[in-house]
Order: C-alpha cells, then structure tokens, then sequence
C-alpha cells in the first residue's frame, strides 16, 4: 500500500508559536517538514514540530511522509492573524466632580471581538461614559473572535473641585529675538489666554522691546469657577555699540584711547586684548600702550540685561627708527659734510641749527663757525 499522509491547517495569532502536526495511514514511517516547494532544506522531523517568527497573513509548509521505500507530501496552510491596535481618543483630562466623560477606543482593525474595560468587565462596547468622583485611571484592551490580544491603553482623569491657574515661562527676561515658552502648570483644563489662543503651550512672537503681560484663565465644565494667573515677559533691546580711536596709527610707546559709544548705557564692559598694560573706565574707555608692531586688533563685548553685542577696530603700531649721524674732521673756515642714516626706509629727515630746520635731505654742507 501507497501511504497516505494529512496535515490540518493551522491558525495563530501575530508573535505566537505554530503546532504542525501529521497524520499516516501507514504506521512507523518517518515524517519530514519543509518550508518550500521544492524540499531543499529540512526544518524538523516527527509527526508535531513548532514554527515560530511567521509572517502575516499567512505561510505554508510541507511534510513529507515515507515508509517502506514509498512516499507521500501534504500542504500545510499557516494562517496568521494580526493582532489588533487599541487606542483611546480622548487626552488625558480634568473634571469637576459629578460631570460625566465619554471615552472612545478606537480599534485598527475593524474586527470583531470583545472589549475588556478594566474598572468594570461587563463593558463590551468601543465607547463608554464614566462619572469618577476621584481621580481615576481606565483601562482598555481587545480580544478578537480569533483570540488575538490587542494592546492595552489607558486615559487618566484628574477630579477637581475647582480649575486652577499657573503660568510657567521657560524665562521671564529675555534679548529681543529670542523666543520664550509660557505653558500651563496644570494640562486638562480649557484654557484662554490674553493672546486669544486656547492651547496649554504658547509661544509668543515680540517686534519691539518691553514688558508684556499674559494672562491665562483655565476652566473645566461643570465647575463653578474659573482661574486666572498672570507672567510679566521682560524683552530687553540688543545693545547698539561703535568705537572711537584716538589715533588709528601711533609709533611704538604711544599710548592709545578706545572710546565706545553704546546704547543704551549701564552695561559690562570687557575688551580683549587687555591684560596689564591698560585701565578701563567706568563708560568703558580702554587705555592701553600697545606692544606688539603692526596690526593690534581689539574686540570691544557690551552686555546689558543678559543681552550682548562685539564691535572691533584696528589699530597700527609703527616701530622707532635707529638714526646715525656722521661727519668729518675740517679746518676751520672749510665746507662740513653731514649725513644721516636711519635702519628705516622711507621716512623724512629734518636738520636743525640752533633750533631753526636748514634742511629735509638725508645729507648736508655746512660751515660751522669757531667761537
């Protein structure tokens, strides 16, 4: 006889085991399981094995069956079934005492099953309505015909008597530019804001410098009163500044005078380069001998009310020129030859007699008299 081998197909839910199981109608043959067509590749033997890591919505699998030199294949069909997605509409929310509450859970997909609330198991329904009298936490998860689990979510509700009102600012003085976050101290309630926005966060947008007042008020439905707070927003002007030098080119042991203007006044000052060969005044005037020959770069940093600007100048340092003067032996009432050498190209020479310039050449004639 030919044997004759039988699979039932199999149905299991996303993320579970699958059993697959055969039947013979020729006892003491072997059983081997296959996962494609073409029997390549072995994934267990026996009459039960276990599979696991499906895929939806489904997988089939071969066993092959042989007894007595003689063979015969069955297909088995895996059906998996996804799990279901549970989640609840509604936020997180406050209420008064006694005030009813419709929750709503939204499934995905649309099958059907059977919805299990935590705080009473006799719900079977998408949609409730709850009256808490204390704050409280519900729960909600999904079983499908299938015997697939959703997940689970939940929504909590705070019962108050009363809204209440507190601002919260991210800061409370800040530089015109800068952005600052205001939000509720308390989530749930309704809110309006002076700035007519009905949002728990706001985020404010200023033009000009000043002070600026938000008032929030909060409500809940049902209670008898409203709440208010108010925040003070402090908006500070970016400092204006520009620099002055007493000289922008000055020989080497000069000294030197930075003058800032700024605006508005009553700031820090801290100039850089500064160190020990300078002094700073009160509207913050840098004096300073520089040092160093050349280009001599300072960076002037003002800051006022936590707001802060750079301005820079340049200034250059020449260095003082070596000069050597030379001249020769004469008799008296004979021509002098004078000359001058300086280790600096390029500047001007100026000859004096008796206080009085006689000439701008690096050499001279002169006859000197004898007294």
């Amino acid at each position: 006889d030919y044997p004759d081998v039988v699979a039932p197909p199999v149905t299991i839910c996303e993320g579970d085991t699958a059993q697959l199981s055969a039947l013979a109608n020729i006892p003491n043959g072997t059983f081997t399981w296959y996962e494609d067509s073409t029997l390549s590749t072995s994934i267990g033997s026996g009459a039960s094995i276990l599979v696991s890591d499906l895929n939806i919505p489904s997988e089939q699998f071969y066993v092959v069956y042989e007894v007595n030199d003689c063979s015969d294949t069955a297909l088995v069909n895996v059906t998996v079934n996804a799990n279901p997605i549970i989640n609840i509409i509604q936020n997180d929310t406050t209420l008064c005492a006694n005030r009813l509450l419709n929750i709503s859970a939204q499934l995905s997909p649309d099958i059907s099953g059977t919805f299990i609330w935590s705080h009473d198991s006799s719900l079977d329904t998408a949609n409730i309505t709850v009256s808490p009298q204390q704050n409280s936490v519900y729960s909600v998860y999904f079983i499908s015909d299938q015997n697939c689990y959703s997940n689970a979510d939940l929504i909590s509700v705070s019962v108050i008597e009363n809204p209440m009102a507190e601002i919260v600012a991210s800061d409370t003085s800040i530089c015109l530019g800068d952005s600052v976050i205001l939000f509720s101290a308390f989530p749930g309630l309704t809110y309006d804001w002076s700035s007519e926005e009905t949002t728990d966060t706001i985020t404010p947008n200023f033009t000009l410098p000043g002070s600026y007042t938000y008032y929030l008020n909060t409500s809940v439905p049902g209670c008898e009163e409203d709440a208010t707070d108010s925040i003070e927003i402090v908006v500070n002007p970016i400092p204006v500044i520009s620099l002055t030098a007493s000289s922008d080119n000055l020989c080497l042991g000069d000294s030197l005078f930075l003058s800032p203007e700024v605006a508005p006044p009553g700031g820090v000052y801290t100039w850089d380069p500064f160190g020990s060969l300078g002094s700073i005044s009160s509207t913050g005037v840098l004096s300073y001998l520089p040092d160093n020959i050349g280009d001599n770069d300072f960076v002037l940093t003002y800051e006022l009310n936590g707001c802060s600007v750079e301005d820079s100048i340049s200034v250059f340092v020449n260095p003082i020129p070596g000069l050597t003067a030379n001249a020769t032996a004469i008799c008296s009432g004979d021509t002098a030859l004078l000359s001058a050498t300086a280790d600096i190209s390029g500047g001007d020479y100026d000859w004096y007699q008796d206080g009085v310039q006689i000439d701008t050449t690096a050499s001279i004639e002169g006859t000197p008299t004898v007294t």
